[in-house]
């Protein structure tokens, strides 16, 4: 299942953001100011960056939820807060597969860097015998490669 979610349009948020989220921005990417998030640095940057940002969406719409909740139980037959609810919670599943999806991702990264499949590639490169100078046809150097003969 490598399918990727078409991401529906930006949630409003009702609680805001800006500096409560934790983020900072190096060189336009969103990046979290500390390294808590338990995904391991070993994974790519942008695995990580991405997953802290779909799973800072889904606490802003977690507290909308509340929010929104909370609006409805004072006034239970208003439509428009009923249909916004309705959205919230639609978000929320759509975030929720996107979590999962990264996180089967990066779980398959790990499993693929501890069974050495990264390494594997290098190896039976290596293994063949030729020096990565070696041309593919005879085994001699390319001419353009610099050898000391």
């Amino acid at each position: 299942m490598s399918q990727k979610f078409q991401e529906p349009p930006r949630p409003p948020s009702l609680s805001g953001g800006g500096s409560k989220t934790g983020l900072s921005t190096l060189g336009g990417q969103i990046v979290p100011k500390t390294t808590t998030t338990g995904i391991p640095n070993v994974v790519p940057l942008t695995l990580r960056t991405e997953a802290y940002r779909v799973q800072n969406q889904l606490k802003i719409l977690i507290n909308n939820y509340k929010i929104l909740s909370g609006r409805l139980e004072k006034n239970p037959e208003n439509k428009i807060l009923m249909r916004q609810l309705a959205d919230v919670q639609n978000y929320i599943v759509f975030y929720n597969q996107e979590q999962c999806f990264l996180l089967d991702k990066i779980r398959k990264f790990l499993r693929d860097l501890e069974n050495g499949k990264f390494f594997g590639k290098q190896l039976s490169l290596n293994s063949t015998g030729e020096s990565s100078r070696a041309s593919s046809t005879n085994g001699k150097p390319s001419p353009n490669s610099f050898s000391e003969d």
